[in-house]
């Protein structure tokens, strides 16, 4: 849902729709039925609240909502907004808001943010500059940057300048499609944790979207929609999309089959995931939608009469609901056959002699190469990003990122990375290559790791380090690693750091990692509440091996010899169940392990 599918003009007066009144229902009772009650804006509070994830919203929506909130909250008794028989439609604008901000002598950031007036717009920014990031925002877009490195002082000014008028002209100004080289799937999600179907359900929207987008990787574009209003202007706008219909979604099945049908588009690219056809009027659109199809082959059924069991093709004995979720972008990835790529591809010549005259060639097997003749291959851009990826990480030695090289006789024209650490034009990149230069010999695979998930970690009610970096440091990293004496990081980089290849089982592992393997029973469990934990399980099982050439995982080593795993869990945790001889995971057999290994700074001497 875009922001074009949802805006009134500014002379639409009639009373708010289903939709619009659980919307502003839910900010309401979000700001507590007020404006600017406390010294934080509302913006805090919504945006503290998550209100974008959990209704679903985009932020242009989202802004779009809160200046609708306050224009009509005055005509409103205890926040019924549906009583409003003539609502007020502000005149959203599109905003430039630019922000000056002391940084030892000054940094310029622009900003673009959909607001009804420029305090709305200020206060979008100043969440970003606070809680969010201004480079990659979540409430605003942003077009421009000037920095100068040094301490960040506080803002001292902002201009704010209308860029355009958006109500009328709305069509025009976000007509975009997204991703349109993608398999657009229109997701009609289920009733949700807004409460919008009488009682807050486990999953927003949102994340019922992001469950189907995981299990259909990124072939496939979702396009989430509640379920309350109709979804067919959505599905005009695509050329053949897959739609899929959720739970309290199914109640769409028979207008979206005859919208399918009359524009001439796949019957067979719909899908009914347990609906609720224990309800008459849900099962007698589902039973009209499958006639209009021909067949029940795409409706999936759960245990119950309440999850579609009377209607469907497919019907699983086991499921929970929202495993069907997954379940359906299964089915369709696995059915899914890809048009003939029109991309551009790149040549590749692989060397006649591949003969290894060091420990530095690798001849990944995912590129097929045969290595006793040369020929040239053609790669995707996927593809690519995993050569770049070896290229980056697996070039390994003596472990000296200055002295390790690839000898595949492959040529990029430019440099890339799954953090762009290396492009001139980003700010963190002074800040790596003073790492780099602090720890010459400490591999890439180490720093790298650290950057991403220390340096550049956001935590929840910690300020990110890279802001401390900046702003205490004057863009220094050395004394932030350093630290408070200990040193524990800094001694952690400078190592010294061997790439091996281990024999263990989980007995060679320090206490609290074996209670981390019991707790997550070896990868079967999400006990630690890990993102895509089950799916990034999965992956590591079928890519697990058993010839010590995994990828590498990140071990500490104390004095009696145990390791304590830092990074690569689920690696490791594959790897180990190799071992599993049924006699319990003390006896378990020894496996090959590659690792990155040093001593464990806690034991250094003082």
């Amino acid at each position: 849902m875009e922001l074009k599918d949802i805006i009134r003009n500014t002379t639409d007066t009639q009373p708010f729709n289903n939709f619009e009144v659980a919307v502003l229902r839910e900010i309401y009772r979000t700001l507590g039925g007020k404006i600017k009650d406390s010294n934080r804006t509302d913006m805090y509070l919504l945006m503290d609240a998550n209100i974008i994830g959990n209704l679903a919203l985009d932020k242009d929506i989202l802004m779009y909502f809160y200046s609708l909130y306050k224009n009509n909250l005055h005509n409103t008794i205890d926040g019924n907004f549906s009583s409003i028989e003539e609502v007020v439609v502000p005149q959203m604008k599109e905003y430039e808001v630019k922000m000056y901000q002391n940084v030892n002598s000054w940094r310029e950031s622009t900003n673009s943010v959909v607001a009804s007036d420029s305090d709305d717009a200020s206060d979008a920014l100043d969440w970003e500059i606070d809680y969010g990031d201004v480079v990659n925002p979540e409430l605003t877009n942003h077009l421009d940057d000037s920095i100068e490195q040094g301490d960040l002082d506080d803002v001292f000014d902002m201009d704010v300048n209308v860029i355009r008028d958006l109500n009328e002209s709305i069509k025009k100004i976000l007509r975009e499609e997204l991703n349109n080289e993608k398999e657009q799937v229109i997701f009609i999600a289920g009733c949700s944790s807004a409460g919008e179907c009488g009682k807050k359900y486990d999953f927003s929207h949102k994340a019922q979207g992001d469950m189907l987008q995981t299990a259909l990787g990124s072939d496939f574009n979702v396009i989430t929609l509640s379920h309350v209003p109709s979804p067919l202007s959505e599905i005009k706008k695509h050329n053949n999309p897959y739609v899929v219909m959720f739970s309290a979604g199914g109640k769409h099945s028979n207008s979206v089959a005859n919208e399918i049908k009359n524009t001439e588009k796949d019957l067979n690219k719909i899908y009914i995931v347990e609906p609720y056809t224990c309800g008459s009027q849900t099962l007698k659109k589902v039973n009209s939608s499958i006639s209009t199809i021909g067949n029940n082959d795409n409706v999936y059924g759960g245990t119950s009469n309440c999850t579609g069991k009377n209607v469907a093709g497919k019907i699983d004995s086991e499921s929970d609901h929202w495993s069907a979720i997954t379940t359906v972008g299964n089915d369709i990835k696995n059915t899914y056959i890809p048009p003939v790529s029109t991309q551009p591809t790149l040549d590749i010549d692989v060397p006649k002699d591949t003969q290894q005259k060091d420990a530095t060639y690798v001849s990944p097997s995912y590129l097929g190469i045969n290595e006793s003749m040369k020929r040239k291959i053609k790669i995707s851009e996927s593809q690519l990003s995993k050569i770049e990826e070896d290229l980056k990480y697996w070039n390994v030695s003596d472990a000296n990122p200055n002295k390790n090289k690839y000898k595949m006789g492959v040529e990029l024209e430019e440099e890339v990375t799954s953090i762009p650490i290396y492009k001139d034009t980003n700010p963190q990149k002074n800040i790596y290559e003073k790492i780099r230069r602090e720890f010459p010999n400490t591999p890439e695979y180490i720093l790298q790791d650290y950057f991403r998930n220390v340096i550049l970690m956001k935590a929840p009610f910690n300020r990110p380090a890279i802001k401390v970096i900046n702003n205490t440091y004057h863009g220094d990293p050395i004394p932030y690693i350093k630290g408070d004496g200990s040193g524990f990081w800094y001694n952690y980089l400078k190592g010294p750091w061997k790439l091996q290849v281990l024999e263990v089982n989980p007995m060679s592992f320090v206490e609290k990692t074996i209670r981390a393997f019991e707790q997550r029973d070896f990868g079967k469990v999400n006990a630690y509440e890990v993102p895509d934990d089950e799916e990034r399980m999965d992956t590591q099982m079928n890519m697990r091996r058993d010839d010590g050439k995994n990828e590498p995982v990140i071990l500490l080593q104390n004095p009696d010899g145990k390791y304590e795993l830092m990074e690569g869990w689920h690696r490791t945790m594959s790897i180990l169940q190799m071992g599993d001889n049924d006699e319990g995971y003390g006896n378990w057999d020894k496996v090959k392990l590659r690792a990155f290994v040093t001593p464990n700074p806690d034991f250094n001497k003082k």
